[in-house]
């Protein structure tokens, strides 16, 4: 559903960076760049419920997204 380039929801996570200053969208080039930016973003003390539930509909929007996601978590648990 996010196609070549992930674009993340809107009105949710990513409209605003880990700061919590207001930032357009960001856009990844794959599966693995948007897992990395939700493993930052989830860690982040600025994340919401909101962000918790996009990142929950990210990860069904796409078996690749959760795998993505999956092979990062194995990778950081590794160091």
């Amino acid at each position: 559903p996010y196609g070549a380039r992930q674009r993340l929801p809107a009105g949710v996570a990513g409209t605003r960076a880990l700061s919590g200053a207001a930032n357009p969208q960001p856009e990844f080039e794959d599966a693995s760049s948007a897992a990395a930016w939700w493993d930052a973003r989830l860690r982040s003390p600025l994340c919401t419920p909101d962000d918790r539930k996009a990142f929950a509909a990210w990860c069904t929007a796409s078996e690749e997204n959760r795998a993505a996601f999956d092979r990062l978590q194995t990778m950081v648990r590794a160091l």
